[in-house]
């Protein structure tokens, strides 16, 4: 099923048909840029080989992220699982270890702000390393992460600030994680989503 709704939006996005067999085959990204020989290739495209030796058994036996993770940094906590990439640079890389840290971090400093198990926390939180952590973070202390779009466009926020209102206020909100650039936005997202008690 996922390998079809890729196929779908693969064509709607290119404008054009795509051979299925060779999505379904398709193992890397570089599998399925070859499939659009009607698409000049950007130079700048680069995909990355980031296999580093052999992988061990997957944890049959994780339940949750937090196992799987606990497992991964046991059995190779050097090997490299998270390329945060901008502009099209790796800007940092992380380690199972790094994640286990970070997560183990952010739990520590999240507990500290009151956060306990069942909790639902908001991330609004641009992609990369604070958003990884706190999710992580969000996980390790049992609570339940709510991931709401960072704030882009000024000329639809009032839009914006209804629909993560109305995600925070049906998840049952209290903390929200946010970042400087959002700090604008945190009057109207609080005094729409009256359940919110902390911005940090």
């Amino acid at each position: 099923m996922e390998r079809h709704e890729l196929l779908l939006r693969l064509e709607r996005g290119l404008g054009e048909s795509l051979s299925s067999q060779g999505v379904f085959q398709a193992s890397t990204v570089s599998d399925l840029l070859n499939l659009t020989p009607g698409i000049e290739k950007e130079r700048n495209i680069r995909v990355l080989d980031l296999a580093e030796g052999e992988v061990p058994p997957h944890p049959a036996h994780a339940t949750n992220l937090i196992e799987a993770l606990l497992y991964q940094a046991e059995n190779q906590p050097t090997r490299k699982t998270l390329h945060f990439i901008e502009e099209g640079d790796t800007v940092c890389q992380w380690a199972y270890s790094d994640l286990l840290a970070a997560a183990q971090k952010a739990a520590a400093g999240l507990a500290g702000l009151g956060v306990k198990r069942g909790d639902r926390v908001g991330v609004m939180l641009p992609s990369g390393p604070d958003y990884v952590a706190a999710f992580y973070g969000i996980l390790w202390l049992g609570a339940v992460p709510v991931p709401l779009y960072p704030p882009f466009r000024l000329d639809q926020l009032e839009d914006y600030v209804q629909r993560q209102a109305a995600i925070l206020k049906l998840a049952g909100v209290e903390i929200l994680i946010s970042f400087d650039r959002a700090k604008p936005v945190m009057p109207l997202l609080k005094l729409h989503s009256p359940g919110l008690k902390k911005i940090v």
